[in-house]
């Protein structure tokens, strides 16, 4: 396990429903950030402070395991959640309505 520091003297603040994006070159540390903050893995030094944090992470070799056959909808509606919660969190990732009952096999 590499034991190098990925940020130093970093002080920031998240605010409730903002989006943030991680972006670097591979191995520069930004899934290491990400698991730090939704408290999976310790930090090295320093703390995280705060209120109820979410953290939610779209992981890149998740889409390879979606199955093409389902729409969004059909996924997400696996977890019993009612359809109106459901087109919420689609609609709140920029995903238009039209976009939700569409699967992703191609035609």
């Amino acid at each position: 396990m590499f034991r190098i520091p990925v940020l130093t003297d970093v002080t920031f603040a998240l605010h409730p429903g903002c989006r943030v994006a991680l972006v670097g070159a591979n191995g520069s540390g930004k899934s290491t950030l990400l698991n730090f903050m939704a408290g999976e893995l310790p930090p090295m030094s320093g703390t995280l402070a705060g209120r109820s944090l979410r953290v939610c992470k779209f992981d890149q070799h998740f889409f390879h395991t979606l199955p093409p056959d389902l729409t969004p909808l059909e996924y997400l509606g696996r977890s019993g959640s009612p359809v109106a919660l459901l087109r919420k969190v689609l609609g709140a990732t920029g995903l238009e309505g039209a976009a939700h009952t569409h699967s992703g096999l191609v035609h």
